[in-house]
């Protein structure tokens, strides 16, 4: 067996028994901190391993390129072990391994790199593995729907808890439905819907789940202003899709110009903004639009402030 395949199981084996104990560890005590504990020990565990081995010094590229992975990679950690703490871990670490396998192939897809049928193999198979948590994001989408709509508005205590039920199971039923039409009609694959709408979707909302954990100054209009403008923004990429075709691979055919500059084309792939794929720009502007109307609109009491951040009240 090759030593890249050898090594690739042993990453995945020690990856996922951290993720497991990590979680564990994070609903026992704070995030950061069990995150800066795991990387404390790995630091001494390397310093063992690299006194042993004696490597040749890095250039200063490599040393930057490090420096940046270590940062990525501890802020990564210190969100996955948050998100350990808050929901359940099955699902999380699904999610986590899906986006982790799809960001560096839409990078090699965007930069050009080819991949190997095995490594596509092993991409999709980690892709599976993320879809088959569904049924659990399905099941949640119930649950907010039935407490967060259904009860909040009364209608568990007009209705009663058995018609709750009920609503829930209609509402997975319908979603299930719906989802399975918009498939059968769909004329891409599966992999370019997930990167053109599901993957900018998620990445979109990530600046409004940091907000919500972390800061306290967030506001559910900035939230809602959030949602909307990703809500919009994936109905502008299908729209884009269904009313320009597709041109032949490696051409463009320009949508929207301003002074001369092509601001949104469509490709062989999809839309492109400025010759980026949508997901960027879609992110950058739901991070401005959580921060400013956050700033701009009334800051949530003092009770819901001690309700979602209890360290934060004294005493």
């Amino acid at each position: 067996m090759p030593s890249g395949i050898l090594f690739g199981l042993g990453a995945a084996v020690t990856w996922g028994l951290g993720d497991f104990f990590g979680g564990i560890g994070s609903r026992r005590i704070a995030p950061f901190v069990m995150t800066f504990a795991a990387d404390v020990v790995g630091l001494i565990l390397l310093l063992v391993v690299a006194l042993a081995l004696r490597p040749p010094a890095p250039e200063l590229e490599t040393i930057g390129l490090a420096v940046v992975a270590g940062l990525a990679g501890g802020l990564g950690l210190a969100f996955l072990y948050q998100a350990f703490s808050l929901g359940s871990m099955g699902l999380v670490s699904a999610l986590a391994g899906g986006g982790a396998a799809l960001i560096p192939l839409v990078v090699a897809f965007v930069v050009g790199v080819g991949l190997q049928p095995l490594q596509v193999a092993g991409v999709l198979c980690v892709l599976v593995a993320a879809v088959m948590a569904t049924d659990s994001q399905i099941l949640a989408l119930s649950t907010m729907f039935t407490e967060d709509v259904f009860a909040h508005y009364e209608g568990q205590a007009r209705f009663g808890e058995a018609a709750q039920v009920h609503t829930g199971r209609a509402f997975v039923i319908g979603l299930t439905v719906v989802a399975y039409a918009i498939a059968l009609r769909l004329p891409e694959s599966i992999f370019a819907v997930a990167v053109q709408y599901a993957f900018t979707g998620f990445a979109a909302l990530a600046p409004l789940l940091v907000a919500a954990l972390f800061w306290r100054g967030s506001t559910k209009w900035g939230a809602l202003a959030s949602t909307l403008w990703v809500a919009a923004a994936v109905i502008g990429i299908a729209a884009v899709n269904a009313a320009v075709p597709a041109p032949p691979p490696g051409q463009a055919t320009p949508v929207w110009t301003l002074a001369g500059y092509e601001v949104v084309a469509r490709t062989a792939g999809g839309p492109s903004i400025l010759g980026l794929l949508p997901v960027v720009p879609v992110v950058l502007i739901s991070a401005l639009l959580m921060l400013v109307v956050s700033a701009l609109t009334p800051k949530p009491g003092a009770g819901t402030i001690a309700r979602y951040f209890p360290d934060s009240v004294p005493g």
